[in-house]
């Protein structure tokens, strides 16, 4: 079992990066060689998941699940090859680091940090929400997809982000769900009201992946009971900056 799930965190991300480096040449073969990293990931969860099929593995890949197939689908609309290269190693190194968390957090205990799956999970959460807004922005820009048609999955991939931040804290869904339907929803709405502004893909995605910080770490505070003034003030003022910065370097179009 050992070998196995080492075999399978080293394997996962490794496949992931082939297929990156496949696709930059082989566009074609999207539909071919995707799967086998899909199916990598979901054999890999359910291994570590001590090969049992329940709400524990549901929850725990639905992130892996949804930055594997988002970072596919992402950079399929990246021209820069540098960019694309980077951007092909650094998401199969935090695939690989996040594996490894599950890994400690199942089978060593001694070895596991305490709350590092827990808050590797949200830096993880918050790379999917870019790269994930950013595809649904570039469907719009390029392939001219209406935006009705997306509000459905950005309300459904909303709504397993902000879950399965709250059940890998501990939080029963019992107390979280009325802020996962919240967090949806409003994203849902901003994603309609940036929509309009005359900025890049990458802009739009990276606003909502701010607002995806902001409410997500509120709320994660506020039901573990950590909440105070301090954390409050904080988060506003990192997510002031950071949304300055981004409409101050963006491109007006």
């Amino acid at each position: 079992m050992f070998l196995l799930n080492k075999l399978l965190q080293f394997l996962t991300p490794l496949s992931l990066l082939i297929i990156f480096e496949i696709l930059i040449y082989k566009e074609k073969w999207l539909w071919i060689i995707s799967p086998i990293v899909v199916v990598l990931v979901i054999l890999t969860l359910w291994s570590f998941n001590r090969r049992k099929i329940n709400i524990e593995f549901f929850s725990f890949l639905i992130s892996p699940f949804i930055y594997v197939t988002s970072c596919i689908a992402f950079v399929l609309f990246v021209e820069e090859n540098l960019f694309y290269h980077a951007f092909a190693v650094a998401a199969s190194i935090f695939l690989f680091i996040y594996l490894g968390r599950i890994l400690d957090y199942k089978f060593y205990p001694k070895r596991y940090q305490p709350y590092s799956l827990e808050n590797f999970s949200w830096y993880l959460n918050l790379i999917i929400s870019f790269v994930f807004f950013s595809f649904i922005y570039a469907l719009i820009i390029f392939i001219k997809v209406k935006m009705i048609y997306l509000v459905v999955p950005v309300l459904a991939v909303s709504m397993l982000l902000a879950y399965q931040l709250f059940w890998v804290n501990k939080i029963k869904f019992r107390e979280s769900n009325v802020f996962v339907f919240t967090i949806a929803v409003v994203l849902v709405e901003l994603f309609s009201a940036i929509y309009y502004l005359p900025t890049s893909f990458f802009i739009n995605a990276l606003i909502l992946t701010v607002a995806f910080y902001l409410m997500t770490g509120l709320s994660r505070y506020f039901l573990l009971g950590n909440l105070n003034r301090k954390k409050i003030i904080n988060f506003i003022i990192v997510s002031a900056v950071c949304l300055v910065a981004i409409l101050a370097t963006a491109q007006w179009v």
